[in-house]
């Protein structure tokens, strides 16, 4: 079954965005020095190079999985999910949340 291309844009998207709303709510939790108050500015343009590698690899991942027959909504959803995952990890904005709470008196 074919599934239009709004609705796995939109899936793609609310990936994306959930993933950065755990992250902020992590921030938050946590009162990570500097951090409680990332917003969307802050988490996309401050970091902008994972910004950038969250939506190239969420397009290719929706790009190789409508190639193979397998591009669901919930596909989709799980690839922006994923791709903003596996930018923060392999860039800087999860290091910088990480550094910034292992400074010496900072909230555990």
């Amino acid at each position: 079954m074919k599934y239009s291309l709004w609705m796995i844009v939109l899936m793609t998207v609310l990936g994306v965005v959930t993933h950065w709303a755990k992250q902020v709510a992590l921030a938050r939790k946590q009162n990570v020095p500097g951090m409680t108050t990332l917003g969307v500015r802050g988490y996309w343009l401050t970091y902008w190079p994972e910004s950038l590698t969250a939506a190239t690899s969420s397009v290719a991942g929706v790009a190789l999985m409508d190639e193979l027959g397998y591009l669901t909504p919930a596909v989709a959803f799980g690839i922006g999910y994923l791709g903003n995952s596996a930018a923060d990890l392999i860039g800087g904005r999860v290091q910088a949340m990480i550094s910034a709470a292992a400074l010496p008196g900072a909230p555990k």
